[in-house]
């Protein structure tokens, strides 16, 4: 019932090295189809180590729900890193074994996912019989529902409504529901049809298998991998404009660096930029305005432009309240008469009025400079 192309497992001596399995066929096998079961994918991974890496290659149009589901709990016990890539189809039962939470699937440019509510074979079976398996098919239902639930974290209601009939999804639309982690479309899947007969991945299905498939699915998914071999030669040397939404979706790994790089820039640039802004502040401060600077670099956030201005009208405030002083000085002195005559009624700038209209020329003279090298 199994042959080397069908399933094949390639372990590697290294354990730091992933090991390789590929899952080509019906789950749980038969007498004419080809295939694999829990039995010998338990047997299969006895050979990988506990923490090695692995890679499953898996091409499946479904079979066996339970050995799908015994399948999915073998790769729950893996405590290495698992990525999953489809390479044809991972239809029904397959898909359970997509939805391991530990693992990471990776779809190829024209590959599939296709789910529906489970199934049973109602032939030579009883009135009775056909009752209970009613019961159990419900129960089954309600285990895979949940599964896929943990896997795509939709709403259960959702997911009721997509098993209820066969939903089949492209790799860009299993990414966007949760199925599946990644697009790659560095890999394509060729698929191919004619007669009877559709090649997924170079695995022959049965074209009535697609019977309940949207109109002309297998057309789009053709001119999908048609419309990346043409991306592909005419944009080798050229960058691909994509939405914050496709990167998200098809590549979260660059998204999430991205995210991350970007947030650490404008972290620096901030700090940069605040530690500039302080020390332009203190590079304008004058004698005398300690508190407006505190204010400034502590409180406000004003910019060193700004500061100046305030400190330019404080000082000539400052100053003007200084010369009307000086003139009410001088008018009672005036008043004084002769004894005083020889007393200078406008009396020079003082050391101090002096010192002011120095800083305040200064403070001038490097705000003009500022405001030549913004518009420079």
């Amino acid at each position: 019932m199994t042959n080397n192309f069908f399933y094949k497992v390639t372990a590697q001596a290294d354990a730091t090295q992933p090991a390789r399995l590929d899952l080509f066929g019906v789950i749980g096998g038969g007498w004419w189809e080809e295939g694999f079961d829990e039995k010998s994918f338990k047997d299969a991974m006895s050979v990988v180590k506990e923490t090695q890496p692995l890679d499953i290659y898996l091409n499946s149009p479904g079979g066996s729900v339970f050995a799908g589901i015994a399948i999915l709990n073998l790769l729950k016990q893996h405590k290495g890193a698992i990525r999953i890539f489809v390479m044809g189809i991972a239809a029904s039962a397959a898909t359970l074994i997509t939805s391991a939470p530990n693992a990471r699937v990776i779809m190829p440019t024209g590959s599939m996912l296709m789910v529906h509510a489970p199934r049973l074979s109602a032939s030579s079976m009883t009135a009775k019989q056909l009752k209970e398996a009613g019961i159990a098919l419900e129960k089954i239902e309600e285990s895979v529902k949940q599964i896929y639930v943990e896997k795509t974290g939709m709403k259960e209601a959702d997911l009721a409504e997509m098993i209820s009939h066969e939903t089949y999804m492209t790799a860009a639309e299993a990414v966007a529901k949760g199925f599946a982690d990644e697009v790659d479309t560095t890999q394509k899947v060729t698929n191919s049809f004619e007669d009877n007969v559709v090649m997924l991945g170079g695995m022959p299905v049965q074209k009535t298998f697609f019977d309940n498939a949207p109109e002309d699915f297998l057309n789009k998914l053709h001119e999908d991998v048609k419309q990346t071999e043409k991306k592909s030669i005419l944009n080798q040397n050229e960058e691909v404009a994509m939405t914050l939404e496709e990167i998200k979706a098809q590549h979260p790994e660059l998204y999430k660096q991205i995210r991350d790089e970007g947030r650490e820039e404008g972290l620096q640039a901030g700090m940069t930029q605040e530690r500039n802004r302080i020390k332009a502040i203190e590079e304008m401060a004058l004698t005398g305005h300690e508190a407006l600077v505190a204010k400034a670099k502590f409180e406000t956030g004003m910019t060193a432009e700004q500061m100046a201005v305030e400190m330019i009208k404080a000082e000539k405030a400052k100053t003007a309240t200084m010369v009307q002083n000086r003139e009410k000085d001088a008018a009672e002195l005036k008043d004084v008469g002769s004894a005083t005559a020889s007393v200078d009624a406008t009396p020079s700038m003082t050391d101090e009025e002096k010192e002011r209209a120095e800083l305040l020329k200064g403070a001038n003279d490097r705000l003009t400079k500022m405001h030549k090298t913004m518009e420079g």
